[in-house]
Order: C-alpha cells, then sequence, then structure tokens
C-alpha cells in the first residue's frame, strides 16, 4: 500500500499521485477530516477517472474503490494508464452515519523519472 503524501498541484488543488504506466498501487486516502466527530466510513463506491488532456488519445487507466482498512482511510487501486498524462480521480465513501464522502485525487503518469515535476 502507497500512503498519499501531501503533494499538492498547484493548479488543482488535488493531492498528487505518481506512478508508472505498467504499475498497478493501492493507495490509501485519509478521509477523517472530512467526516463528521465520531463517524466512520462503512463503504467505499466506485472511481471516476476524468482525463486530463495531456497526450492525444490517452487511455484510462483501471481505477477501482476498495473497501477502508480502517475507519477513516479510502483505498484507490490504481493500474495503466498513459506515460505523460494527468487523471483526476474521485472516488465516493459512505459513512456509518449515512452521509456521503468524496476524495478527489491527481495521478501523474510517468514512465521516466526525469519526466517528474
Amino acid at each position: 500500500m502507497t500512503t498519499v503524501e501531501n503533494i499538492i498541484d498547484a493548479t488543482t488543488g488535488l493531492k498528487v499521485l505518481w506512478k508508472k504506466p505498467g504499475d498497478s498501487f493501492l493507495y490509501d486516502i485519509e478521509c477523517v477530516e472530512k467526516l463528521r466527530t465520531s463517524d466512520t466510513l462503512s463503504s467505499v463506491g466506485t472511481a471516476v477517472v476524468t482525463n486530463m488532456g495531456n497526450v492525444s488519445g490517452s487511455g484510462d487507466p483501471t481505477a477501482s474503490g476498495e473497501t477502508q482498512n480502517n475507519a477513516t482511510i479510502m483505498q484507490l487501486r490504481l493500474a495503466g494508464g498513459d506515460d505523460l498524462e494527468d487523471y483526476k480521480i474521485g472516488l465516493t465513501g459512505t459513512t456509518a452515519g449515512g452521509d456521503s464522502v468524496v476524495a478527489e485525487v491527481l495521478l501523474r503518469v510517468r514512465a521516466n523519472p526525469a519526466d517528474v515535476e
């Protein structure tokens, strides 16, 4: 598992995840700041992927939400994606109290570490 670090994209304001095109990673996304006091996540829904359009004709990575590994963390599995493309990914969870919680991140796919901004 990979934990999302506090790297923020200046343009979108979203936390940034990095991976190579052939990698498949499970990322932890902490949501405690989005929950009411003493509320917990009970389920994680479908991930929505938006291609940012850096690479003409690029496809989307495979993205799926998975059950949280504790009461405040959503997990997101990401595989594939095209080199030099960025993707905005939204993931929705439901809390034990019946609220919806949305987490959004920016995925940057880079084959060459020198291409990391």
